[in-house]
């Protein structure tokens, strides 16, 4: 399984990939975005099983990105 971590905070998406033991639980390769924008080009290219996303972010707010 991937995962996509999306959010326009830095700190968090580096925090939330590196102190996670994401191989214990199952995910084969952790992407990231800090932009809406860059996480539609993720998707449209892997194939991504969960998506972790910030909902404020400016220009697109992450709901907006999920639907």
């Amino acid at each position: 399984m991937n995962i996509l971590i999306v959010d326009d905070e830095v700190i968090v998406v580096n925090l939330l990939k590196k102190h996670i033991d994401w191989r214990s639980l199952g995910m084969n390769e952790v992407f990231t975005a800090y932009t809406a924008m860059d996480a539609r080009e993720i998707v449209s290219g892997n194939k991504i099983d969960i998506i972790v996303c910030d909902i404020e972010m400016p220009q697109e707010n992450g709901l907006f990105f999920l639907a």
